[in-house]
């Protein structure tokens, strides 16, 4: 069963979250991290898959992706959607996130600039009690490959 919700993020954005539940009693917690110019719906067919196996799932739309998107600035970042607001947004979702399922293992899950960036970001700037987190798809990995190809 999936639900989509608004939450208020960092500095006043409104942020599109969606959670998928499991119909069985839930056994640990999944927040998913999007990709650049990704969304939260293109994670559906993995979210129902996780919810088979007992997780909650939560993904929200990064700032100015998806249906986070408020205004006709051009670009993904101006003085208001800045980087660290994205960081911060996830941690307001993933404050949300504790709350609603507070005895339940947490994993994270970013993939290429949601896992390798905003996640990084994320691990790095706040205390946290996961249970794990999951980083994917590498923005960064072809030019490591170049490199130690030459």
């Amino acid at each position: 069963m999936s639900k989509s919700m608004v939450l208020d993020g960092y500095s006043g954005s409104k942020l599109m979250v969606r959670r998928w539940s499991p119909e069985v009693e839930a056994r640990a917690c999944l927040h998913i991290l999007h990709g650049l110019g990704e969304h939260s719906l293109r994670y559906d067919a993995f979210a129902r898959f996780m919810t088979r196996q007992g997780f909650v799932v939560w993904c929200h739309d990064h700032r100015q992706h998806g249906e986070s998107v408020h205004h006709d600035s051009v670009g993904i970042y101006d003085h208001k959607d800045t980087w660290e607001a994205m960081v911060e947004d996830v941690s307001v979702v993933q404050r949300k996130f504790i709350e609603a399922s507070p005895n339940l293992p947490m994993f994270m899950l970013g993939h290429s600039m949601g896992g390798s960036l905003v996640l990084r970001s994320y691990l790095q700037m706040h205390p946290t009690n996961l249970s794990g987190a999951i980083l994917m798809g590498s923005p960064m990995a072809s030019v490591a490959l170049a490199k130690i190809a030459s």
